[in-house]
């Protein structure tokens, strides 16, 4: 009979599942860091590019409020989301960019 809190099962998980790689793995590995960023990159022009298809040819200015606001909604779940998967230095990374682009919080969508 295993026991539970055995090495390679720590903290419960499944023992079908892979440990995500780590720093704290005291071996850098460039492909985890390539890879997180490809994902953000990945995250971004899926953003992008929801805005820019939103927004095609809208130019009454009501209409385009009420659908920059739908898209705020969808990106910030998405940025949520890759956020918590990414984690600590590209959450303070972001903070530091949205300080420097977002000096003025009446200019941040709500959603965010």
């Amino acid at each position: 009979m295993a026991l539970s809190g055995q090495a390679g099962n720590a903290g419960g998980a499944s023992t079908n599942e892979s440990p995500k790689p780590s720093h704290k793995d005291g071996d850098p590995n460039f492909g985890i860091g390539m890879g997180r960023s490809m994902k953000a990159m990945a995250v971004f022009n899926q953003v992008k590019s929801d805005y820019e298809t939103s927004l095609a040819n809208v130019t009454e200015l009501t209409e385009r409020q009420a659908i920059l606001k739908q898209v705020h909604a969808r990106s910030a779940v998405k940025a949520l989301e890759l956020a918590k998967d990414l984690g600590g230095i590209y959450n303070k990374a972001a903070q530091l960019v949205a300080s420097l682009q977002v000096c003025d919080t009446d200019n941040q969508p709500g959603s965010y």
